[in-house]
């Protein structure tokens, strides 16, 4: 009895904590031939996140003449 009532509050917690994120802000695009994802619980302006990929796809990408 006492490992289910664990069990339960356990269970409560984790549903309680999962429906609070809610207010996740989520980015995507397309960077070196893949799809990436950038979930943040602030707001991330698209330029800036665009800027630092955009950066690290010129220093590493393999198709890019002068990277």
């Amino acid at each position: 009895m006492k490992r289910l009532l664990i069990l339960i509050g356990v269970a409560a917690t984790g549903i309680v904590l999962w429906n609070k994120r809610g207010g996740d802000h989520v980015l995507t695009g397309r960077a070196m031939g893949c799809e990436w994802k950038l979930l943040s619980a602030e707001k991330v302006g698209r330029s800036e996140v665009a800027e630092v990929i955009e950066h690290w796809e010129q220093v590493l990408s393999t198709w890019r003449p002068g990277s």
